[in-house]
């Protein structure tokens, strides 16, 4: 009975086995490590097409604003006719994207930078005497939130501020 007992002693003591648990217990520290990197990288990814989104959205709205700032202010459409059948007298007749006379329009693929295609809405409102207001939003085609809102301030004195 007492060499059983020591046989025990000794088999409990020696470090059979113990290679193993350490193993498992790296194995499991690897594994939540890893895991850890690669929920980090896909909240990256989506992080980064939301921006890239948003940034196509913001060069889209500055275009649209930019064909009004080019244009001469008596071209620009008032708001009790906007969107007008067609342009003034003596305006330009703009075709494709951005075009100053449509309230909506969606762009191709080919117009905007990422090859994605946005809703570009413009709203024209007169603000006070001979200043008109001119916002313009963007958003994905396929519905969502507006990805970006610019708004700038035209006058009949030939300045434009805001955007």
């Amino acid at each position: 009975m007492l060499l059983t007992m020591r046989a025990r002693l000794v088999r409990a003591c020696s470090e059979q086995g113990i290679g193993l648990i350490e193993l498992l217990i790296a194995l499991t520290i690897l594994v939540i490590g890893v895991a850890a990197t690669l929920s980090v990288f896909s909240s990256s990814i989506i992080g980064l097409r939301h921006t890239g989104q948003e940034g196509t959205a913001v060069s889209l709205a500055d275009r649209q604003l930019e064909t009004f700032r080019s244009m001469p202010f008596n071209c620009i459409p008032v708001a009790a006719t906007f969107p007008p059948v067609s342009p003034p007298a003596g305006c330009l007749t703009p075709s494709g994207f951005p075009n100053p006379y449509l309230a909506t329009q969606v762009t191709s693929a080919a117009e905007s930078p990422d090859h994605r295609i946005y809703t570009v809405t413009t709203a024209v409102s007169n603000v006070a005497g001979s200043t008109t207001e001119i916002s313009v939003t963007v958003a994905l085609n396929s519905g969502g939130p507006i990805l970006a809102k610019e708004t700038s301030d035209f006058s009949s004195a030939g300045t434009s501020a805001g955007g």
